[in-house]
């Protein structure tokens, strides 16, 4: 069974918006402005889908968000942050133009690249929950050990596998020492049980000659 489609092209300064609407989900289409083409080839960068038991609008802006927010940190693999950063803020008023300013993307480096993730804005935060915001996304994602692992516009992530590899190696150590102070404390346990049996032996002998004395 189909069901009809009804497409909206949003034109944004870098980007075109393609919102597909109609079957079992709504599908937000990212093409690039100098190419754009869906037929014979779909040439879009990436995609978002909606499921449509996601209608009401705060539901939809909680599943769309996910999934921008990876699409952006990956973008900054081809583009400039500027460039990212409009497609954050011209998409967000186009299509949630009512909670755009209630998040922001923060653009930060860390691991020797260049990343972004969404959150909620300072003013956002003091409305809410009356007070303001603490470790923004960003801060906490620059804590982290590895960095997100990034390969929608790239074929491998080296940045990723130099501290997977790191982290592998890490931990590969740890269970070495481990495994060594395990070993070592059995076999000081051995010893031990070594000593107090030859102990024992000593004292029987000596009973033995007291006793014929």
């Amino acid at each position: 069974m189909s069901f009809p489609k009804f497409q909206t092209k949003i034109e944004l300064s870098d980007y075109i918006l393609v919102e597909v609407v109609g079957g079992p989900e709504t599908r937000y289409k990212i093409y690039k402005k100098d190419n754009y083409s869906k037929y014979p080839v779909d040439t879009s960068l990436a995609e978002i889908l909606i499921p449509y038991y996601c209608g009401e609008p705060k539901v939809k802006l909680g599943a769309f968000l996910p999934q921008f927010d990876k699409i952006l940190c990956e973008l900054l693999v081809v583009a400039d942050r500027e460039n990212v950063s409009r497609l954050f803020s011209e998409t967000m008023k186009s299509l949630f133009p009512e909670e755009a300013d209630n998040f922001e993307l923060e653009i930060y480096e860390s691991f020797g690249g260049v990343y972004s993730a969404i959150d909620y804005s300072q003013e956002y935060c003091k409305r809410i929950f009356g007070h303001e915001r603490g470790a923004s996304s960003a801060e906490m994602a620059m804590n982290r050990i590895i960095p997100p692992k990034r390969t929608m516009f790239q074929e491998r992530d080296e940045i990723w596998e130099k501290y997977i590899n790191a982290y592998h190696a890490r931990c590969e150590a740890g269970k070495r020492r481990r495994a060594m102070g395990l070993r070592r404390s059995l076999q000081e346990y051995l010893d031990g049980k070594t000593d107090e049996s030859k102990g024992d032996a000593g004292e029987d002998g000596r009973e033995e000659e007291n006793g014929r004395v």
